[in-house]
């Protein structure tokens, strides 16, 4: 009995100085029996509140700065400091409902916070729920949970979603903070991983049409969610209908146009390329009737008429414009020298400025023309010598000319020549004849 006596009392004694960890290792070295086996139990059940009050002395310890002071007023516990005295009623004496407690007097906190109205050790079941502490009566503060509620609230603040309140021992406010915390972080992180979802789809993968789930989303959330939505649908109808015109451009047909409502700087790109439509269009058509007028109608002079146009399109404009009057130079300068030589004006040349092909009809014709005239020249000469200066023996003399030139001329000398040898025998018969000479006659073919 003695060794039981020792043994209550050793575990009272620590307890009452604080060495709870060594209590926890404390085990009872006599011959067990069913006094010691019930003391033992009254005693791990004492032994779990007393490290679970000492916890929350330890936190209240926490929250002191170095001149603050802890002062317990109707069971309710508020920090104080040397330079903001706190707002307490005035009291002559101090009870045990107030105590006022220095950095260096916590066992008078941790004696008051004994003292509030607890389960007993009679009538707590530790079989039932072995992890939970003794509670207080009342709704108190749970330390673990006010610890992962900041941790929450920080990881939050700093992009992190993923984290929720886990401590089973909430109760009263801090079970309603803690479903509070933990929907607010689920709801939290439904909206970013919609955000991100929506953001990759749309800005990496180019889908359109992408709508974030609202499912379960209420109050501002679901006004977000739906803005958002909203955004993503006139978003992809805006580039639908601009990839639409744009692709109807790309293929040729200039007749669409951008329909959609937009403001701002969409409005701008809508106007931007409906303009630019309508001077592809306008530039279209224009190019369309000088080629027709001047290629197929034969029309020249024709220019194109492309208003407001500026950049490239004018540019263009200017390129066509100045195509149809280069040709139109060139053609009526052409025109002209052929109907001079057709009506046998051969003193005209083409002179207007070409390039490439045109140049080369242009030598061509201005050629033609030199050997025309030398043609003529010759022939009249030879046919005023021989025809009206009775010259005979005349050649006409044209050098570079092939074809049908070269045959004209080759016939023309031929027709010299012979009259030159016809005219030159009849004249010698007719020189013998004179002279009383008949024995010549006309040979010449």
């Amino acid at each position: 009995m003695t060794d039981v006596l020792v043994y209550v009392t050793d575990v009272l004694q620590n307890i009452h100085d604080g060495n709870l960890e060594y209590c926890k290792n404390l085990r009872y070295q006599g011959q067990p029996n069913a006094e010691v086996e019930q003391f033992n139990q009254v005693f791990g059940k004492l032994l779990e509140r007393q490290i679970y009050l000492e916890k929350e002395v330890a936190y209240y310890k926490s929250l002191l700065n170095e001149n603050d002071s802890i002062v317990i007023i109707n069971d309710r516990v508020s920090t104080t400091s040397d330079e903001e005295p706190p707002q307490v009623p005035q009291v002559p004496t101090k009870t045990s409902a107030e105590i006022e407690i220095s950095p260096n007097n916590y066992d008078a906190l941790r004696n008051h916070i004994m003292s509030f109205p607890h389960k007993t050790a009679d009538t707590f079941d530790s079989e039932s729920d072995p992890e939970t502490p003794p509670a207080l009566e009342h709704d108190r503060l749970c330390l673990d949970c006010l610890n992962q509620c900041t941790n929450v609230a920080l990881a939050v603040s700093t992009g992190d979603f993923k984290q929720r309140i886990t401590c089973p021992y909430a109760s009263g406010p801090m079970l309603t903070l803690k479903n509070a915390m933990n929907i607010m972080a689920d709801k939290i992180d439904h909206v970013s991983v919609e955000l991100i979802r929506n953001a990759r789809e749309v800005g990496e993968e180019g889908k359109l049409g992408v709508q974030a789930e609202t499912q379960n989303i209420e109050g501002d959330w679901k006004e977000m969610m739906v803005h958002l939505n909203m955004m993503a649908s006139n978003h992809s109808e805006q580039v639908r209908d601009i990839a639409e015109v744009c692709t109807a451009v790309a293929h040729g047909d200039l007749s669409k146009k951008i329909t959609v409502e937009v403001k701002g700087e969409t409005l701008v790109l809508k106007n931007t390329i409906n303009t630019m439509v309508d001077q592809l269009n306008s530039f279209a058509s224009e190019v369309t009737r000088v080629a027709h007028e001047v290629g197929t109608e034969g029309k020249l002079g024709v220019q194109a008429q492309v208003q407001g146009v500026g950049g490239t399109w004018k540019l263009l404009t200017d390129n066509v414009n100045t195509m149809a009057a280069n040709l139109t130079a060139q053609v009526r300068d052409i025109a002209d020298v052929s109907k001079a030589v057709a009506r046998g004006d051969l003193s005209k040349k083409i002179t207007v400025d070409v390039k490439g092909e045109i140049l080369d009809l242009k030598n061509t014709i201005n050629t033609m023309v030199d050997q025309l005239q030398t043609f003529a020249t010759e022939v009249t000469r030879v046919s005023l010598e021989v025809g009206t200066e009775g010259k005979l023996g005349g050649q006409a003399n044209i050098k570079n000319v092939g074809g049908i030139w070269k045959d004209l001329t080759d016939n023309v000398n031929l027709m010299a020549s012979n009259l030159t040898d016809q005219v030159r025998d009849i004249a010698t018969v007719c020189k013998s004849v004179a002279c009383g000479d008949l024995s010549k006659t006309i040979t010449v073919d």
